[in-house]
């Protein structure tokens, strides 16, 4: 009977002890290749001095590191919460890291050296995405992409909009500085409300009529400043800009000459006027995701980085080695409670055995 007791405890002491090898081995330490990121990331969490694991960039929500020179994004995959991402202003190629992270719904990865963006494909809660000012001609990955509202891809070298096609949901798309001569893809578009398209070579604007009878455009803020419009009193053209004018839109059309200045080059203002509501666009959308505009100028809104909802990983972690202990001690407890009543029932047992012996008759 002891035996049988006695296996079974070792039995229940060797499975708490695989629980809490794999729970050691869920929460593994992440290598971040690149310091800047890594710092970057530690700030977010309030974490310092002890290793960042699993479990902690799991708690992270929100992400800002603006102008970092961040280069490698590696460790930043294990993010798998992060829901707003803001990497404007680094030196970052590669997005493969943030290929995993389905829950974003807010990117901006501005003023970057990206070229491919066949990692974002499959972010598609993305409500808002910026890629101004990178080296971008395919956006063929942003065609599945259908909750964007806000997309800028601005100072880029795109000729084709058609993978936007199909983004019915767009209210802002700034595509400002790039080599778009068609805007077919821009007719179905009928939720548009900012539409700058400045500084390209635009030569037709008929789609935005179609967009317009299609129940689009009414009242929205139209840029196409520095294209290649015939403006002369009788042209097209002005039949085209009397039948938005008419549904509302504010148009900014002005110069066709397009800018001699290359990207990265200082940027005449494409926008000459500002949109409903006041808020300057300048090259960018009217009102960036956490910013909001004050006094015409657009400032950061405090965001919290870690998801308040969730335990501190080091409090979840003393908890569970604490219920650990407490199960481990209440086993101990009934196996020393087992051996003594073994051992009680023994001792009964060999005292009556020389009771029952010297009863036996001769």
């Amino acid at each position: 009977m002891a035996v049988v007791y006695k296996r079974l405890m070792v039995g229940v002491l060797l499975v708490l002890l695989l629980a809490i090898a794999s729970t050691a081995a869920a929460e593994t330490v992440v290598e971040f290749p690149d310091a800047a990121l890594e710092e970057a990331v530690r700030e977010a969490l309030r974490e310092w001095g002890s290793p960042l694991t699993t479990g902690d960039l799991a708690r992270l929500s929100t992400l800002v590191a603006q102008k970092k020179d961040i280069r490698d994004l590696r460790g930043l995959e294990h993010a798998v919460n992060l829901t707003r991402l803001d990497l404007a202003g680094n030196n970052i190629a590669n997005l493969s890291p943030l290929a995993g992270l389905t829950r974003l719904e807010s990117l901006s990865l501005k003023q970057n050296r990206i070229t491919d963006l066949t990692s974002l494909r499959n972010l598609s809660n993305l409500t808002y995405l910026s890629l101004e000012g990178n080296n971008l001609s395919d956006i063929s990955a942003l065609s599945g992409l259908t909750n964007l509202t806000r997309l800028n891809v601005g100072e880029n070298r795109i000729q084709n909009l058609s993978p936007l096609r199909n983004l019915g949901g767009l209210e802002q798309l700034v595509a400002y500085y790039n080599e778009i001569s068609d805007l077919s893809p821009v007719a179905g578009l009928t939720r548009l409300q900012v539409l700058n398209l400045s500084d390209n070579n635009i030569s037709d604007l008929s789609p935005l009529v179609s967009n317009l009878r299609s129940g689009g455009l009414s009242g929205a803020y139209i840029n196409v400043t520095n294209n290649r419009l015939d403006l002369s009193e009788d042209s097209a053209l002005e039949a085209v800009i009397r039948q938005l004018d008419t549904a509302g839109a504010d148009m900014a059309v002005g110069s066709q000459a397009k800018s001699a200045a290359g990207p990265g080059s200082p940027l005449p203002d494409p926008i000459q006027m500002n949109p409903p509501g006041g808020a300057r666009t300048d090259s960018y959308m009217p009102e960036e995701e956490g910013q909001e505009v004050i006094n015409g100028e657009a400032e950061p809104v405090a965001l919290p980085a870690v998801d308040a909802e969730m335990l501190p990983v080091w409090l979840a972690q003393s908890i569970l080695v604490f219920a650990m202990i407490l199960v481990l001690a209440m086993a101990f407890v009934c196996y020393r409670i087992v051996v003594l009543l073994v051992r009680s029932r023994r001792q009964k047992q060999e005292q009556s055995s020389p009771s029952q012996q010297q009863n036996i008759p001769m």
